[in-house]
């Protein structure tokens, strides 16, 4: 990312000057930037693991912990893959006002909402409720979990709305240009396979084998990482996409300027 600061607009009557902050988000140091970040909270987590199981009484090691822990919500991490989803949405917004004219427009849309959802899900965490409503209608039916399969059962009508997203985008992932196409689905495959492949092997582990703690962490780091991983290349393909279509894509922050010219 690069910033040009200081950079004058207009001058009111009263001789004050409006200046703006211009921040533009290159692709490339977007990419950078969130892969340090995300190796950088996995490096945290790491560190807060091992010094809760060996320091437990020392204050930093739960001040890590509680901040860097990737199985945790409201952390640093969590809010990271937060701001992700949300960036997400917002440029699929963006790449749909120029699509207004054009094929897929409603499909570019419907993607921006879905992300939108998915951030929501990501802070307010709406997939534990639907998992009680789920487990509760399984319980009903006998069903149970499947020795754990669906120990989580909100996989279930996830599963099901990410076949019914594939068919939906389908025909609009191929319209894309090679490059973007490619990483749109290399990014879909490793987020879903985060989200839901490793919460399936995740909760057969933990029903099956509660005592096994090495495992159910390094399901949970495949998880999240894949997660933070998958939808920063999706955002690096639509800041690419967006660069291709004459999109720069920046955020102003204008402040004033007071000091008057004497006459």
């Amino acid at each position: 990312m690069k910033t040009i600061s200081n950079i004058k607009t207009n001058q009111e009557n009263d001789g004050s000057q409006l200046q703006s902050n211009i921040l533009i988000i290159s692709p490339n140091k977007f990419l950078k930037l969130s892969g340090f970040l995300i190796f950088f909270s996995l490096t945290c987590h790491l560190i807060g693991v091992y010094a809760i199981n060996n320091y437990p009484h020392w204050h930093i090691a739960n001040m890590i912990n509680q901040f860097f822990n990737l199985d945790e919500e409201a952390t640093f991490p969590a809010f990271f893959s937060s701001v992700l989803l949300l960036l997400s949405s917002i440029l699929l917004f963006v790449i749909s006002t120029q699509k207004k004219e054009k094929n897929y427009y409603r499909h570019w849309q419907v993607l921006g909402f879905v992300f939108l959802f998915l951030c929501l899900d990501e802070i307010i965490s709406i997939h534990e409720q639907i998992a009680v409503e789920v487990q509760l209608r399984l319980n009903q039916r006998g069903i149970g979990d499947l020795n754990g399969f669906i120990y989580y059962s909100w996989v279930i009508p996830y599963a099901v709305f990410s076949l019914a997203a594939v068919l939906y985008f389908f025909k609009f992932v191929l319209s894309l240009p090679p490059k973007v196409k490619t990483l749109f689905l290399v990014g879909g495959c490793i987020y879903v396979s985060g989200a839901l492949g490793c919460e399936l092997i995740e909760g057969f582990y933990k029903k099956n084998y509660p005592g096994n703690t090495t495992m159910m962490g390094l399901y949970v780091i495949i998880e999240e990482v894949f997660e933070m991983l998958g939808v920063t290349i999706f955002v690096y393909a639509l800041l690419l996409h967006a660069a291709s279509l004459n999109i720069a894509v920046r955020f102003e922050n204008l402040k004033r300027d007071r000091t008057k010219n004497n006459i």
